[in-house]
């Protein structure tokens, strides 16, 4: 699968709490995981692929759609079943946070 995301434009791996791979254009990009309290991660890669896709037709950075779908994962993986999947002003709330966080910004 590896050498597969070497060939392609755009490809994303999920490693639950170690966060994602991001592939553009054959580089490799580690993106950190958003803390999350663990109940439920039945679904988590669904919401990741789901909010990649959709930030990522948004907006067309790979590497914020990657960081956005990390941050919903979290949430995802907080709640149970689909309690935990975010409502969009409750994730870009969560992605705000973590962009402030990786910079080094005050809360």
């Amino acid at each position: 699968m590896l050498e597969w995301f070497q060939r392609v434009p755009i490809g994303v791996v999920t490693l639950g709490e170690a966060g994602a791979l991001l592939f553009v254009n054959g580089e490799r990009y580690g993106i950190e995981a958003d803390p999350a309290e663990e109940r439920d991660a039945t679904g988590a890669g669904d919401v990741f692929a789901s909010a990649f896709l959709i930030h990522y037709q948004r907006e067309g950075d790979p590497w914020d759609a990657a960081a956005y779908a990390v941050c919903a994962a979290a949430s995802a993986v907080e709640g149970e079943g689909i309690a935990g999947i975010p409502d969009r002003s409750t994730l870009e709330a969560r992605f705000a946070s973590y962009r402030r966080r990786l910079s080094g910004e005050a809360p």
